[in-house]
């Protein structure tokens, strides 16, 4: 598996390499100089989706439960971080804040492993759902700009094949997934020590099928995650307002919803590297957008991630360091404060 991520890194950076040095350098360089010290705007803007999209997550808890909106905040920034920059298949991250989530809320009120599992896995299923949603409508409005029949076909093919896979996740998690995963494997080492694991796996599964169950909840929950797609559409109207592009939003949204789906679609790659690039480069000169133009959109978006990934991905490294030092006891001379936070921070 890290051969794998190592070789869809390589692969990723190949691509992005290639794609820099055939349009050249230098102008891709001059189009970032007009943005300037800009993209600490677009990266300050994106706190907004990510806002939004904490709020989204924050419908799946269950009524009353759980921790409060700054901690999860925090876990879907770290989660947005790991997915991002470091190569986890841009599942890692969600593993990250499910095991962040656990044992949060205080006394009576914190999530179960399995019900922080069960919360994290119906948000990203909602993700997904909302973002095909999002597909939908870039794939739209570039149906105009599209003449031949077999160019709209092969889009329409891969649009119905990406619905097809959707409603096979969600369907598989409401028929018990993890149970029937727990199972198989159980059944493919006859270890007894899988026992655990299966009773949290029907555990999870009891809590996802809750968390359908509760549709209100689950519909302003959709409602929210598809307004913070929508709105990481004003992201890439703003790098192009600072390179100096007179876009639309409509433009904005092709960008956004396509390049997005392109990257998410390449999953194995690392953040898309390369793949998003690419897509933005072919989307850009659709929409009338020079490549050295369309490429410093791509890496104003790269320099943003870098912006709130890193501090995220140190939040984390600093969390899981206090958790390791009480874990072998050399926190005995902290306040009592820092003692709890770091009994919560643990396992």
């Amino acid at each position: 598996m890290k051969r794998t991520a190592l070789f869809a890194l390589a692969a990723g950076l190949a691509l992005l390499l290639a794609l820099v040095l055939r349009h050249g350098p230098s102008g891709i360089l001059a189009a970032l100089a007009v943005a300037g010290w800009s993209v600490l705007w677009v990266a300050a803007y994106h706190l907004l989706p990510l806002f939004l999209d904490t709020l989204g997550w924050a419908m799946t808890m269950p009524r009353g439960r759980g921790p409060g909106l700054g901690m999860l905040l925090l876990a879907r920034w770290v989660a947005e971080s790991f997915n991002t920059l470091l190569p986890v298949a841009q599942v890692g991250g969600h593993v990250a804040r499910a095991k962040l989530m656990a044992g949060r809320g205080g006394p009576d009120m914190a999530l179960s492993p399995s019900e922080s599992g069960a919360t994290v896995t119906v948000d990203v299923t909602l993700g997904l759902v909302t973002q095909f949603a999002f597909a939908l409508a870039g794939v739209l409005a570039t149906l105009p700009y599209l003449g031949a029949s077999g160019d709209r076909l092969r889009l329409w093919g891969g649009t119905g094949f990406g619905a097809l896979l959707l409603a096979g996740f969600v369907l598989a998690q409401r028929a018990g997934m993890f149970t029937a995963a727990a199972q198989v494997l159980q059944g493919l080492t006859r270890g007894r020590r899988l026992t655990a694991l299966l009773g949290e796996a029907k555990a999870m599964d009891t809590h996802i099928r809750a968390t359908y169950a509760a549709k209100g909840r689950l519909a302003l929950a959709a409602g929210l995650r598809l307004l913070g797609w929508l709105s990481k559409s004003g992201e890439s109207w703003l790098a192009l307002h600072f390179l100096g592009v007179p876009a639309t939003l409509g433009d904005a949204l092709v960008l956004e919803a396509l390049s997005t789906a392109a990257a998410s679609a390449a999953f194995m790659v690392p953040g898309g590297l390369g793949v998003r690039e690419g897509s933005i480069l072919l989307l850009g000169g659709m929409l009338g957008i020079t490549p050295e133009v369309a490429l410093a959109l791509a890496l104003i978006k790269r320099a943003r991630e870098i912006i709130l990934g890193a501090p995220g991905l140190a939040v984390w490294l600093w969390i899981e360091a206090r958790g390791w030092r009480s874990r072998h006891g050399k926190g005995q001379s902290q306040s009592a404060p820092d003692r709890a936070f770091v009994k919560e921070s643990r396992n």
